[in-house]
């Protein structure tokens, strides 16, 4: 088609990308040299044949056919469409290479003005991936900021990051498609392609780094929330001669609010616990009860936290010492943490 080609080939295994970009190179040559088509109309089957044309389409061929040559560089059958000369392709350039079945590869290419469109496209990707890395860079420094806030220290952590100084560099891209010339796309190709694996390590790397402070910042609430659960006990209510919290604490996902759960049980002698965190917009719940209370009340973690959740628009459930919820309804988490007593008292 006019914008596009697809050719599949046997070959018996991946094209390399130098394989691929002298490809390129050797059709692009042979369009800059405008050879001019030489079309043999309706000659035997067998002076095709001997002509040395290749022939691409098997037995659909008839007794006489056409051969469309261009200087002794392409010689074939004639099986579709065709240029008068090489010139009208203007320029050439495989978007993608696979397998297309066994010991079978495909390459899929563009050509002349879609080659510029599809460079747009790949330009303005590009611009997004920027975008991502200094999101990435901001959210990173977010976090050193409250892990030093946290630790109250000056660890290496303090020095500033210099995350965007390989990004300003990444950051000069080739001109904008539009002020490019035909001569120039092989080349603006060329310089997207290494920009963009460049621009793809860095934001792995990034990825990474944020990865790592989260898990630093993660160690640091979970300190902090433990030092923490020593009060929430100490504020306790009395329900029938154990202790039960249920309140409203700070954690970044629901495997820290059970991390703090599990704290808050192994502290709080005979009891029940609840506790609760708006997460992504949303409720979390965490129920804990003591051992002693299972054996001799039956109360159970998964009943608590289920009942509790319908206040939130959501469910949840679990074992009978820990289960986890979640709910919807923001708005409603103050009154369903103000239910657990009597929620309690009710399966008691």
């Amino acid at each position: 088609a006019p914008e596009h080609l697809r050719f599949d080939f046997a070959h018996f295994s991946k094209v390399s990308e130098q394989e691929l970009a002298e490809i390129e190179n050797i059709v692009n040559e042979k369009i800059k040299e405008n050879i001019q088509l030489q079309h043999h109309r309706n000659i035997p089957f067998a002076t095709a044949q001997k002509m040395g044309a290749l022939m691409f389409f098997g037995d659909k061929y008839g007794d006489t056919v056409n051969v469309v040559e261009f200087s002794e560089f392409s010689k074939e059958f004639c099986g579709g469409t065709h240029v008068k000369n090489t010139g009208e392709i203007g320029f050439f350039k495989i978007r993608s290479e696979a397998s297309s079945a066994s010991g079978v590869r495909r390459i899929e290419a563009i050509t002349s003005d879609y080659a510029v469109e599809y460079l747009k496209i790949q330009h303005a990707t590009y611009r997004e991936r920027i975008e991502l890395a200094y999101r990435l860079i901001d959210e990173i420094h977010t976090l050193q900021k409250e892990i030093l806030r946290l630790s109250n220290d000056s660890s290496p952590l303090a020095q500033e990051l210099n995350l965007d100084i390989e990004l300003r560099k990444l950051e000069q891209i080739p001109e904008t498609p539009s002020a490019i010339v035909t001569e120039k796309l092989s080349q603006a190709f060329s310089d997207i392609h290494r920009n963009f694996r460049r621009l793809e390590d860095y934001i792995l790397m990034l990825s990474d780094k944020k990865k790592s402070f989260e898990k630093e910042l993660a160690k640091f609430n979970l300190k902090s929330a433990a030092s923490d659960v020593d009060a929430l006990i100490q504020k306790a209510t009395a329900v029938n001669g154990f202790k039960l919290v249920a309140s409203k604490i700070d954690a970044t996902d629901m495997e820290a609010l059970k991390s703090i759960g599990d704290t808050l049980r192994a502290k709080i002698g005979s009891g029940v616990g609840v506790l609760a965190s708006i997460i992504d917009d949303k409720v979390a719940l965490v129920c804990v009860v003591s051992d002693d209370l299972i054996k001799s009340k039956n109360i159970q973690a998964g009943k608590i936290v289920g009942a509790i959740a319908k206040i939130v628009g959501g469910g949840g459930g679990g074992k009978a010492h820990l289960a986890t919820a979640g709910g919807k309804d923001v708005g409603k988490l103050d009154e369903a943490l103000g239910s657990v007593a009597a929620i309690i008292h009710g399966m008691i």
